[in-house]
């Protein structure tokens, strides 16, 4: 059931060191900002903010310092700007029926401001809990990939096999298994 699922995710989280969730401390400086828009796609389609991220990248000496204050202020009074939670949605075709809305993928264009305090927030998170995540672990995992995945699975096959060890595989495939949890 969900409450037991929820009751183990609470379980896992307090035998976490506070460091390894705690970001209280964790300060945005105007070099983590910049750093951050490097990372940042270039691109001339505007979030709900209006501002291309290209604009963003080419400015970001200018706009490190007040991002940096902002994204602080923003851990400090536990809020996050409204604009910066709303996106454009644009249903893109993948195959079959068009008439089927299941035939479509949304790709979703966020404000650049909100996705550089994502990619500062997701470092500082994974910077502190990398050491607590299975090698195992390859989805959203940067450097890690289907491809790592598979690399990874088939050494471990080979050497089991070599091992003379009896190798059992069980595929599965959680459909929109992300869709089916309940968030509340």
């Amino acid at each position: 059931s969900n409450t037991t699922s929820q009751q183990e995710a609470a379980g896992v989280a307090s035998e976490l060191p506070c460091d390894v969730i705690n970001l209280d401390a964790f300060v945005v400086t105007p070099e983590l900002v910049i750093n951050a828009a490097r990372k940042l796609k270039s691109s001339f389609s505007p979030g709900p903010d209006g501002v291309p991220s290209v604009v963003l990248r080419r400015c970001i000496h200018v706009l490190a310092e007040p991002l940096s204050v902002i994204f602080n202020r923003s851990f400090e009074q536990a809020k996050f700007p409204n604009l910066w939670k709303q996106s454009f949605m644009c249903p893109i075709f993948k195959n079959g029926d068009r008439r089927n809305v299941a035939n479509y993928r949304g790709i979703t264009s966020l404000s650049a401001s909100s996705k550089i305090f994502e990619i500062i927030v997701s470092g500082a998170m994974l910077d502190r809990a990398k050491n607590y995540i299975s090698f195992d672990q390859h989805g959203f995992m940067p450097g890690r990939s289907v491809t790592s995945n598979l690399l990874n699975f088939t050494s471990k096959c080979l050497a089991s096999m070599e091992a003379k060890a009896q190798v059992d595989v069980v595929y599965t495939d959680l459909k929109a298994a992300f869709d089916k949890i309940d968030h509340q």
